[in-house]
């Protein structure tokens, strides 16, 4: 009885541990993708309307696997 639950508890220790191969958070840590920004907020000066204002970030990629930036959100 007891060998069956040792048996039964390590099968599930190593199905978890092949199902977190695949998360995001074990892919970082694994040599995934690994994003830099040195600045992460810039202050426009007063704009008159109808100008256009422009600001470049410089986005890195630190990590060894590819880089997705999938959304960008502004206060």
């Amino acid at each position: 009885m007891r060998s069956s639950i040792i048996s039964i508890f390590i099968i599930l220790l190593l199905a978890m541990a092949v199902s977190l191969q695949n998360h995001p958070i074990m892919a970082q840590e694994a040599g995934g993708p690994k994003l830099f920004i040195k600045q992460t907020r810039f202050e426009f000066p007063p704009v008159f309307e109808g100008e256009s204002v422009q600001y470049e970030f410089k986005v890195e990629n630190g990590g060894t696997g590819a880089l997705a930036i999938i959304d960008v959100e502004t206060d």
